[in-house]
């Protein structure tokens, strides 16, 4: 119990330290040490095989449109209840173990009868266990981890054979009054746990807020400031960081990350190599029609950028490549091969192809997006496109192709589900800075990726150390 005390603080630093808190509350539990380390089980503890004081009987089959769902009895399946019945299977309190789906998770039902489905076994205790004791018991042997096959399940006989150890009654009752107060403890360390990860995340927000809406230099300043100082609060968690690269991203597409220098070509020099670079497209057969729009657009004036910056509808910003020819399907993904395959998905590349004459050969780095995930790639190798919903889009010579990447992750696009999203994409405005100044923009935002990813890779080993410490600890509770 000293150990439990003395280590409550590293369980409240460390990710599942509360999880692992109350496994470890079950163990010395049922190990009859939850009084006093020096303690363990006596002459008076029973043992022997699971099966041989637990009976756990097979639920019914009761399909959803079969329930009367008048409220009478519940309904328990693998994981709780799913509905209600006016028949009951068992007329009294019980356990519920999961046999299917959910296996060897464990419920606890107080009513006086309930209806346990076939994918689960029930358990009524005999005169001599507590019936919250059985709980905290059968929770304690991890029975999840029996689980085997394609759909998870548990073996009754596999479980009966199991070696266990069960106390007189009345210390039964003890060590239930003793779990559910300690139970309490964690309950209260776990709503800490969440208050101070709520009011990081809330002052995070905030100051990203800030520095986002920020009028001018000196706001910005002080709004920076104000995140370094907070720093080592601030970034313990990857969501964080995430929402940091995020604003950098936004920051850079407001003209607020790099200083613009007078003597960059203004970016509506830019149009006129774009225009020129379309007609060359067009009279090889790129595609059949074109329009380049004036930079002088509305949006410009919203987004209040520097004066030597423009902005155009996305549409204008690139062409498409690929085709059927450039496409394999899912079902034809190698694990290893030639050439490597992209496709909408989260992983970078999804596969690899031999296929030499579906290579799709880029005149320079690509974007690829997905029509039904919103994934960005950014791409700089010739490769496969995979399956289906793939937008491989080439900006024009005049957009730096990094900074086109960047600029389309600073947009907010709308979830239609696993509808398409590609026509939401292209409704959409870039701010285009000078090409030398979105050279400096890619720079500096490569530049702070790396920051961001190092603190990545210092909070993954962190929470490593962090839970090997919490371990180590809690395996001397359970010997000691």
């Amino acid at each position: 119990m000293e150990l439990l005390q003395k280590y409550f603080d590293a369980a409240l630093e460390s990710p599942d330290g509360i999880k692992k808190l109350r496994e470890l509350i079950l163990t010395l539990a049922m190990q009859g040490k939850l009084f006093h380390p020096s303690c363990s089980v006596n002459n008076e503890w029973k043992q022997g095989k699971l099966g041989d004081i637990f009976e756990f009987e097979y639920g019914k089959s009761l399909p959803s449109s079969m329930r009367s769902n008048t409220g009478e009895y519940p309904v328990f399946g693998s994981n709780g209840i799913v509905g209600t019945h006016q028949e009951a299977l068992v007329m009294a309190p019980c356990l519920i173990i999961g046999r299917k789906g959910s296996a060897g998770a464990i419920t606890l039902s107080n009513h006086k009868g309930c209806f346990v489905t076939d994918v689960a076994f029930y358990c009524v205790p005999n005169p001599s266990v507590d019936l919250k004791f059985a709980y905290h018991f059968l929770q304690s042997m991890k029975l999840p981890s029996l689980s085997k096959g394609i759909k998870p399940g548990i073996n009754r006989n596999e479980v009966y054979n199991l070696r266990v150890m069960i106390p007189p009654l009345n210390e039964q009752t003890r060590i239930v009054a003793k779990i559910d107060h300690l139970m309490s403890i964690c309950d209260k360390l776990e709503e800490l746990q969440q208050q101070k990860a709520s009011t990081i995340l809330s002052a995070h927000s905030a100051s990203i807020k800030l520095l986002l809406t920020s009028a001018n230099a000196d706001e910005l300043a002080s709004c920076w400031q104000f995140i370094t100082q907070h720093f080592d609060a601030f970034y313990t968690t990857i969501e964080n960081v995430d929402e940091l690269k995020k604003a950098i991203v936004k920051l850079a597409m407001q003209g607020k990350l790099v200083p613009q220098d007078s003597n960059d070509e203004p970016a509506s020099e830019l149009l006129k190599t774009i225009q020129a670079e379309k007609i060359r497209l067009k009279q090889q057969g790129k595609f059949r029609s074109f329009k380049v729009k004036s930079t002088d657009s509305p949006e410009k004036t919203k987004r209040n950028l520097p004066i030597s910056w423009g902005s155009l509808d996305i549409t204008e910003c690139y062409y498409m490549l690929g085709g059927r020819i450039n496409q394999v399907q899912t079902s034809e993904y190698l694990p290893v091969g030639k050439y490597p395959v992209i496709d909408q998905g989260k992983t970078f590349i999804a596969g690899y192809s031999d296929r030499v004459e579906s290579v799709l050969q880029t005149p320079h780095d690509v974007v690829v997006f997905g029509d039904h995930t919103r994934n960005f790639k950014y791409i700089d190798f010739d490769f496969i496109i995979g399956a289906d919903g793939v937008k491989v889009m080439c900006p024009y010579t005049s957009i730096f192709p990094r900074y086109f990447y960047y600029s389309l992750l600073s947009l907010s696009i709308r979830d239609r589900g696993y509808a398409r999203h590609f026509k939401v994409l292209n409704e959409n405005v870039l701010p285009i800075p000078p090409i030398n100044e979105q050279k400096r923009i890619v720079g500096k935002i490569d530049q702070l990726n790396e920051i961001c990813d190092t603190l990545v890779d210092q909070i993954q080993k962190s929470t490593v150390k962090q839970t090997e410490i919490l371990d180590s600890v809690f395996s001397q509770a359970v010997v000691v």
